[in-house]
């Protein structure tokens, strides 16, 4: 309709596309090449998932999602600082991007079973899930957790995506 005859379904749009249409948006012109009324200041992101057994071509679409405006990286929750660890230096040569490790607070051994298991990307240790469950008080040994993934990511990263599911108080307290 109207000036955007070659718009399309809104699932036929990538990650990537988005982007660039977001840089575009940036220059101050439509998706037609109008000149809008003045560019707009979107600040743009994109997601990574590093819980995958073959991460090198998450690194290769990564490149392409910074290539095409991503100012900064959130990653899915991460649990597994040797699986960070590797990552990093697998993605050494993106050292100029802006990563945000994911931290997920926990509150339960069943709470991260069915992370686990019900959203995808999310990949909790054993050993965290063991943790919890020998935990007198598993509110507070998430909350541990999240904070001692927090110190160790905050060493080469310019912050964390912390994610509480409804739990934003648990967040304040380390």
């Amino acid at each position: 309709f109207g000036d955007h005859k070659d718009a399309k379904g809104v699932f036929e749009m990538n990650s990537i596309r988005l982007l660039k249409t977001i840089e575009t948006l940036n220059a101050g012109k439509d998706l037609s090449g109008h000149e809008l009324r003045g560019p707009t200041g979107f600040f743009a992101g994109a997601a990574l998932n590093i819980s995958v057994g073959n991460i090198e071509p998450h690194i290769k679409k990564l490149e392409r999602k910074l290539a095409a405006g991503a100012r900064f990286i959130q990653t899915q929750p991460i649990f597994s600082l040797a699986q960070y660890e590797s990552f990093r230096r697998q993605a050494a040569h993106l050292n100029h991007a802006r990563i945000l490790p994911g931290i997920l607070y926990l509150k339960s051994a069943e709470g991260a079973r069915r992370a686990a298991g019900m959203v995808p990307g999310v990949e909790v240790p054993q050993d965290t899930i063991d943790r919890l469950e020998k935990a007198p008080d598993p509110k507070k040994e998430g909350i541990k957790l999240a904070a001692e993934m927090f110190r160790a990511f905050k060493k080469d990263s310019p912050g964390v995506h912390l994610m509480t599911l409804s739990s934003a108080k648990a967040a304040l307290q380390n």
